[in-house]
């Protein structure tokens, strides 16, 4: 059998900004407390410099505990992430967010921070007073406000990027009532190439017609706002650091980057395919028609058997191709290569990756 296996465990550059790692992933539904976020309270206009900080709130979720966002109609809050990500490999960042209706002032906001939270200013209990800012900013956000009766502005939802350019991209429903006292899901995913998707309850609403502002560098993800007369809450936030595409899977809840590149008879090459089907720990790869289907690939979570991930992957075919999987939360890669003319045997790698959990 010719069939040969590289692995390389990329020595991931051991770097911290906010006491957080660059490159890994978050998931919080919030029963731990807030101890993975910087909270702080912003009070820009003054007088909001004693307000009640983002609180845990053991009566509503998806399900309970949740973020109980607690600003106020002078300046919001908001919980920043300890960790920084980043953006430009890709990510993709998704919550839970109830945002009620009311008299005024009910607003929720999430997605990658466009700046690294202020720490220059500490009270006695751990919370950060910003006194630069009234609100929270996004570099790709989602903004679900209602003003209710006293301001006369109806309920809309935003979903924006601050552009290479410098300029917001973004789109406004300007009539978001149907949104209001109800739990749903938002997703954003950072794409690749730049570009940024927007979901809502797992629909595409939309793609930014430009590309995100590369040039931020390391980023938190941050959540807050307002919710002076009424509950706005925040649950089940989760930052992959792999962005699902046309070419590559996200494979194991988010964690592993998976692609294959091929190179035919006549030396044609290109990227595999990503088939539109799947499961959270499989997915296809066609290579030359999209109804011909080539490749499947597991990457399978063995850390209870001998403590390792597995890939297996199956390829019906005898071109040359190199299968490229990554652990992007330690950067660690196994690589797998069939020669051309070679018929591609199973992959059965029980010791691929040794980076449980």
């Amino acid at each position: 059998m010719r069939f040969t296996i590289f692995k390389t465990a990329a020595l991931a550059t051991t770097l911290f900004a906010l006491c957080g790692a660059v490159h890994g992933e978050l998931s919080d539904d919030f029963s731990s407390g807030l101890d993975d976020w910087y909270l702080l309270v912003y009070d820009e206009v003054g007088g909001s410099a004693n307000d009640a900080p983002p609180v845990i709130d053991s009566v509503m979720g998806q399900p309970a505990p949740s973020l109980d966002v607690n600003g106020d109609s002078s300046c919001g809050n908001a919980a920043y992430s300890r960790q920084v990500f980043d953006y430009t490999r890709g990510m993709v960042v998704e919550w839970d967010m109830y945002v009620a209706s009311g008299y005024d002032w009910n607003w929720g906001l999430g997605g990658l921070s466009d700046h690294l939270p202020n720490l220059s200013d500490l009270r006695q209990d751990g919370v950060y007073i910003d006194n630069t800012r009234c609100g929270s900013e996004h570099l790709a956000g989602i903004r679900l406000m209602d003003d209710g009766m006293f301001n006369q502005v109806p309920s809309s939802l935003t979903l924006s990027i601050i552009s290479e350019d410098g300029s917001t991209d973004q789109l406004v429903d300007a009539d978001a009532d149907d949104l209001l006292d109800a739990w749903h899901h938002y997703m954003i995913n950072l794409r690749e190439d730049g570009y940024v998707e927007f979901y809502l309850d797992d629909d595409l609403l939309w793609t930014s017609e430009k590309k995100i502002d590369p040039s931020r560098g390391d980023l938190p993800v941050s959540f807050g706002d307002r919710d002076y007369d009424g509950p706005v809450r925040v649950d089940n936030v989760k930052v992959r650091m792999c962005s699902p595409s046309s070419t590559n899977l996200c494979l194991n809840q988010g964690r592993f980057k998976v692609e294959v590149t091929w190179v035919d008879f006549q030396a044609n090459s290109g990227p595999g395919q990503v088939v539109p089907l799947g499961s959270e720990d499989s997915g296809l790869f066609w290579f030359f028609d999209p109804d011909n289907w080539e490749m499947l690939v597991k990457v399978l979570d063995a850390c209870s058997l001998n403590r390792r991930y597995w890939v297996f992957a199956a390829a019906t075919t005898n071109v040359e191709y190199t299968l490229r999987v990554v652990d992007t939360e330690t950067d660690s890669v196994a690589e797998y290569h069939n020669p051309l003319g070679t018929d591609s045997p199973a992959i059965t790698d029980t010791a691929a990756f040794a980076t449980c959990p």
